[in-house]
């Protein structure tokens, strides 16, 4: 099949299939017509979910898409290691962006290259007393600026 065959079919299957509810941009889960969990274009996550290379592709297109954001919004974001920019990339992804922006305390802590309290203020948060493990992982990535 060639490409302009391949560019057909995906718009022939985005025109029938549709996407469902849209909130803040981001396409929603919903029932299919026969009351199935579907989100997308027609991925039925009842029936097969997603494999693991659909679920890392769209681990990589979010991380990506972090990662730009993060590139545009903090000034220091640049001069961070791949470590603590993993960190706040981490963070992000699991709080979301205007999640993160809410950590105004460890955020100016890392601006002033104060990785030590930036670390500490991560921990003092309810974020850290839900995710546990991984926030004591993080604060540990920022405090170092090291890989665990």
């Amino acid at each position: 099949m060639n490409l302009s065959a391949s560019i057909n079919i995906i718009n022939l299957l985005k025109k029938h299939e549709g996407t469902g509810p849209i909130k803040n941009g981001n396409l929603m889960p919903y029932q299919d017509s026969v009351g199935l969990l579907t989100i997308g274009y027609g991925f039925c996550l009842d029936r097969s979910g997603l494999t693991e290379q659909e679920a890392t592709l769209l681990l990589q297109h979010r991380t990506d898409k972090i990662l730009d954001q993060c590139h545009t919004e903090f000034d220091w974001f640049k001069t961070l290691t791949d470590a603590r920019q993993a960190v706040v990339i981490s963070m992000v992804f699991n709080l979301g962006f205007n999640g993160f922006k809410n950590f105004k305390r460890t955020i100016a802590h890392i601006d002033a290259r104060d990785y030590q309290g930036a670390s500490v203020e991560m921990l003092d948060s309810q974020w850290s007393q839900q995710v546990k493990v991984r926030s004591h992982e993080l604060s540990r990535m920022m405090k170092t600026g090291g890989w665990l």
